[in-house]
């Protein structure tokens, strides 16, 4: 068996089966280890000692989530690389030995890493919208809410609210603790829908500290007063109450800030 060390190269092939947590599941400040089988060949020098393709390879990296989209560390392997020389006799005056030459490339390296991460809509939930309808426009009102912190787990929640729920009074729809049936949002804001006719009047008490912006959808109403149409928004801060009265038959929301 021949040993030797050679200063050469060896390539290993990112043709891997890797155990890694998946990129959703990072928070700032945690460990990663990922496990990876590679497959190897050797280049320049290490190739003229032992060229053959190698399916003995391993790889370990270990990294700190430094942000959001980057994660520092290090990674080690062990790659193998081996050829069947030649086969040989030694003829003795008394019998004879026949063997096999076999050379090794034990290959250790050790490489410092940094993964930057493009972001992505959530931590794991893929969303996709669309009207099926090729004759029939839809009226769509998408509002994103920041919510309070970063690292969430994955969620997704719909419900139903019927018009009569709504009807001539504030229906709290969207909330951080869920109350009353509503969905639940990860921050210090209650969403209210309204569905009002003519003369229909809405009150919402604004405790302390809070403020309100109301959002028309459709139709129009007044708020303390001011005439808001479809697509307008207000807002309003340093008040007790906030009152709206229906127009024309309008749908609205109303945002509880802090």
């Amino acid at each position: 068996m021949n040993h030797r060390k050679i200063f050469g190269g060896v390539a290993a092939l990112l043709l891997f089966a890797s155990v890694a947590q998946p990129v959703s599941a990072q928070r700032v400040g945690r460990w990663m280890f990922n496990g990876q089988y590679s497959t190897v060949l050797g280049v320049e020098e290490t190739a003229d000692f032992a060229g053959d393709f190698s399916f003995r390879g391993v790889t370990i990296d270990v990294k700190r989530v430094q942000s959001e989209n980057l994660a520092l560390g290090v990674t080690f392997g062990w790659h193998v690389l081996d050829e069947q020389a030649v086969e040989g006799t030694n003829v003795f005056p008394a019998g004879a030995i026949t063997g096999t030459r076999y050379k090794y490339v034990n290959s250790v390296p050790i490489l410092a890493i940094a993964n930057y991460y493009l972001g992505s809509a959530g931590t794991g939930v893929r969303h996709s919208e669309a009207n099926p309808s090729k004759t029939e426009p839809v009226h769509l009102l998408q509002i994103w809410i920041e919510p309070a912190r970063v690292g969430l787990e994955p969620g997704y929640e719909q419900k139903a609210f019927g018009e009569e729920d709504k009807r001539g009074r504030l229906r709290l729809v969207a909330s951080p603790d869920g109350a009353e049936g509503s969905v639940t949002i990860h921050q210090d804001t209650r969403v209210y829908a309204t569905l009002l006719d003519a003369g229909q009047r809405a009150v919402h008490r604004l405790a302390p500290g809070r403020q309100a912006w109301v959002h028309v959808a459709r139709g129009s109403l007044t708020l303390d007063g001011e005439r808001l149409a479809a697509g307008d928004g207000a807002a309003v801060s340093g008040e007790s109450s906030v009152t709206l009265v229906g127009e024309q038959s309008a749908e609205a929301l109303l945002f509880d800030l802090a």
